[in-house]
């Protein structure tokens, strides 16, 4: 029986058509060009960027004390402002269109006010807490936010002078704590307020034994009967560190470290992401708290400066915390901001956009490991202080990859990452005469770098793997007596190595087209290999630190036409590889290795769609992978992406795009079930973009990227994330005179 055609929405996400004479005709590749038209220029270096926000009428200097987001794009920043009349409190509110001063009432009486903190449930529920002069004390202030700010009434501890409310944690508008001081003049005590939802009352908390002064800074909350608040004690000889926890009915000490020859040390921030998962921080160090003790964490010195006073941090889950601050370089407060991974603390740079002196960060929310808020203040040298917003969100930034001297066109096809520093890509490009060679360029953090590879005579590199820095296997094929055959290359850091490869017997062409390896001795190497009848079907080979074998992968019944386009191993035991299979129509195809043998996997496609293809694929462990790639809806190519549990396979449809006749993902990288990049391609108006896409673990939402000044067309075919906050995309463009260049893109 004669095969149909197949149709022609499928064929253009199957075709590998990134131009002409370059690309592979076989089943597997995928054009790839940009998602959403920007300007043509290069973001900023840093990801932490000022956000602009309205001067207080009439004030003279402000400042931001505390934030708290519910959204990425919903933030309320507290603090406040001061004019001819004294200092009065201060709410901004930041939405998808910018920052909006709310109008906040203040006390009966008083001649000085400020906010300290704020904790939201929503964009308009929060809880405000400070304090207040009435002209003989200063007092707690407390107000709720519910549509519009409303004062409430707070106790102050019986014969205290100064009361005051420093940070507030909310599990829900109805269960609220908020931590500070109070001082009757003689000396200071720590103070808790509890929240009900109609009324404030005061908490008795214990003192350590032989404490003199004590004082509360930060507070967060998991739940109504679960918070840590943290602070400092002096001793009578040190002022030392201090948490206290609530478990609903009772205040109890925890017994927390201080760093090594210290004599003043205090905790000012704290955030748990579960009640066995909380960092607080201080003056150049951190704490960790996994449930039962805290343990000391060394944070990053920035270059150049001091290490930072932290004064807040916030996180998003056990392995992504962010805390912000101040650090002295030369004797000069500059705003400091360090992010936490679950193993370290790195610097985060801070980009300011205008004059400015000196520079703090108060306060940080985050609702992910990459979407943040932090506000302060500066210091402008003509204006004086005012209120600092910085946001954190990653974008795509445009990197400057060399070309290969002489080269006619090129492309990169695959890029493998191990850290924000070490990349490795691999393509090809058209010497002359239609004669295509290798090119394979490094990323060192700063710039590519074009590496010497021994290549054989017509070959093309399709994919790349690295286990480290100095550790990158590279897997294609080579012309050899007018036949193709596989080809594998190994770096060590310094030189790239041919290595003998295997052939299916018999086989006319072999492709090698993606590489995974989970150590320098525990590679997987899949792709498709071509028969004497012109059938075509699957195969891998593994590498186990020595040499390649040839591995038997099957192929669905009755096909004449399969091939594993993408593979990805969490072990040299487990591993998935995705690709397609001629039926007669393009069909899904999964399979598994156990370390032994492959299996196919049953895979659906979405329900009421005919035609798909899966191109890339990506397992953050054995039970959660996302291999991505496209199928019809009738003259439509829609972008796809299947999620796998360990046990079934389960098809997601990407976000439906305006206007847009054809979406398909080529490649994706996950660092966890609940995070994945992708990209792919969108076709609309008659001009092919590239498509970027993150997955937040229950639906995937599109990115803008960067297109290089006066292409006309551009393509990201493999994306390599070795970290939440960084990937890198590669691919190619090409200018109106039709020459096509390498590019390079980062996200971070």
């Amino acid at each position: 029986m004669g095969m149909r055609p197949v149709s022609s929405v499928t064929e253009k996400i199957k075709k590998a058509t990134r131009r002409t004479g370059v690309a592979r005709v076989v089943l597997v590749g995928a054009i790839v060009v940009p998602a959403v038209l920007v300007a043509a220029q290069a973001a900023a270096a840093e990801s932490w960027m000022m956000s602009d926000t309205p001067a207080p009428s009439g004030a003279s200097a402000w400042q931001f004390n505390g934030v708290s987001c519910s959204s990425a794009t919903s933030c309320e920043a507290v603090g406040s402002s001061s004019n001819s009349t004294g200092n009065h409190v201060l709410a901004e509110m930041h939405t998808s269109s910018g920052w909006e001063i709310w109008s906040t009432p203040e006390p009966a009486g008083a001649t000085s006010d400020e906010f300290n903190g704020i904790s939201c449930q929503s964009n308009l529920q929060c809880i405000g807490v400070g304090d207040y002069y009435n002209g003989t004390d200063t007092v707690t202030l407390t107000e709720v936010l519910n549509d519009g700010w409303t004062l409430r009434s707070s106790p102050n501890p019986a014969g205290a002078t100064t009361a005051q409310l420093e940070a507030v944690s909310c599990s829900s508008m109805h269960a609220c704590t908020a931590v500070g001081t109070s001082s009757d003049g003689t000396s200071t005590s720590m103070l808790a307020e509890r929240w009900n939802g109609s009324h404030w009352a005061i908490q008795a908390i214990p003192s350590p034994a032989g404490a003199v002064d004590t004082q509360l800074d930060g507070i967060s909350c998991t739940s109504g009967t679960s918070c840590i608040a943290v602070g400092d004690y002096y001793n009578g000889t040190d002022t030392v560190t201090l948490a206290e926890a609530w478990n609903g009915s009772t205040w109890t000490i925890q017994t927390t470290p201080n760093p090594a020859g210290s004599v003043s040390a205090g905790l000012d921030g704290i955030s748990c992401s579960s009640a066995t998962a909380c960092v607080a921080v201080g003056s150049g160090f951190a704490e960790g708290w996994d449930g039962s003790t805290w343990s000391l964490q060394t944070i990053a010195k920035p270059q150049g400066g001091t290490r930072p006073g932290l004064s807040r941090v916030s996180c998003s889950s056990s392995t992504a915390c962010t805390a912000v601050g101040i650090s002295y370089h030369e004797g000069v407060g500059n705003a400091a901001a360090e992010a936490w991974n679950g193993t370290s603390w790195k610097v985060q740079a801070i980009n300011i956009t205008t004059s400015y002196d000196s520079s703090y960060l108060s306060d940080v929310s985050c609702v992910s490991a990459t979407a943040c808020t932090a506000v302060g203040s500066y210091h402008d040298p003509v204006d004086g202080y005012r209120a600092l917003a910085e946001v954190f969100s990653l974008k795509w930034q445009l990197q400057d990859p060399p070309n290969p001297a002489g080269s006619l066109s090129d492309d990169f096809g695959s890029v493998s990452c191990t850290s924000a520093t070490a990349c490795t890509a691999v393509g090809n490009f058209e010497a002359s005469g239609s004669v295509f060679e290798p090119v394979v360029e490094g990323w060192n953090g700063t710039s590519w770098t074009i590496e010497s590879t021994p290549n054989p005579t017509v070959s093309y590199l399709s994919g790349v793997s690295c286990t480290a820095a100095k550790a990158c296997t590279a897997v294609g094929d080579y012309s050899k007596n007018g036949k193709l055959v596989t080809l594998a290359e190994r770096w060590n850091g310094t030189t790239w190595t041919v290595q003998s490869t295997p052939n299916v017997q018999h086989a006319t062409k072999s492709y090698l087209i993606s590489v995974s390896c989970t150590s320098g001795t525990a590679c997987m190497a899949v792709g498709f290999y071509a028969k004497p009848d012109g059938t075509q079907l699957t195969f891998s080979e593994t590498w186990n630190g020595t040499s390649w074998k040839l591995q038997t992968t099957p192929d669905p019944a009755g096909t004449t036409s399969s091939a594993l386009e993408s593979v990805s191993c969490t072990s040299a035991s487990q591993c998935i590889a995705v690709g397609n299979y001629l039926t007669p129509s393009y069909t899904l195809l999964t399979e598994s290795w156990n370390g032994t043998s492959w299996t196919i996997q049953p895979v659906t496609n979405v329900s009421g769609t005919t035609d798909g293809v899966l191109s890339g694929v990506s397992c953050s462990s054995a039970t959660a992978c996302m291999a991505v790639g496209g199928y019809d809806q009738g003259s439509r190519a829609v972008a796809l992406s299947e999620i796998w549990n360990g046990t079934t396979w389960t098809p997601h449809a990407t976000p439906p795009l305006a206007k847009a006749k054809q979406t398909a993902l080529a490649s994706v990288s996950c660092e966890s079930s609940g995070q994945c990049t992708a990209v792919g391609f969108i076709y609309k108006h008659h001009h092919a973009k590239m498509l970027a896409e993150a997955w937040n673990g229950s639906s995937w939402g599109v990115l803008t990227t960067v297109i290089p000044a006066g292409s006309i067309a551009t393509d990201l075919v493999s994306l390599s994330c070795p970290s939440t906050i960084y990937c890198t995309a590669v691919g190619y463009y090409e200018d109106s005179t039709g020459d096509t260049f390498l590019l390079a893109e980062q996200y971070s």
